[in-house]
């Protein structure tokens, strides 16, 4: 990927595309900060520059580690930090998209999270 996407005073990983293949969510830390925060690129022929996810989703700690459903309306990611109701060390996020934005995080619970590390979330083609 070219400079659009990869920023050399960063790190970039956990890329997932959304089911069109058109635009790609990933986690993005730059160097010397402990901050993850979720960015995305849209590709309407080529990649276009990673911007911050629009709406509530970042803050000042860590959100990290995505996954998105086929229809691109529903992503769940994993959050560390202590702004955030948390249930352990890190939890499970979720947020929807509305009206082009996307809503704050709310975290998925008891079902999913415990006291102990949950992250790297993954969903299968049909969202369960």
């Amino acid at each position: 990927m070219n400079s659009s996407i990869n920023n050399p005073d960063a790190l970039q990983y956990f890329p997932i595309l959304t089911g069109d293949e058109n635009q790609m969510i990933f986690t993005r830390r730059f160097k010397g900060s402990q901050n993850e925060d979720l960015y995305i690129a849209r590709r309407t022929g080529s990649w276009h520059e990673a911007k911050k996810l629009e709406g509530a989703i970042n803050g000042p700690e860590g959100e990290g580690t995505a996954t998105i459903t086929a229809d691109g309306n529903t992503l769940i990611c994993s959050y560390c930090g202590d702004g955030r109701e948390n249930m352990g060390n890190c939890d499970l996020y979720y947020s929807t998209l509305e009206n082009g934005s996307w809503s704050k995080l709310k975290n998925l619970g008891t079902t999913v999270n415990t006291k102990h590390y949950e992250a790297q979330p993954t969903l299968s083609s049909d969202g369960r």
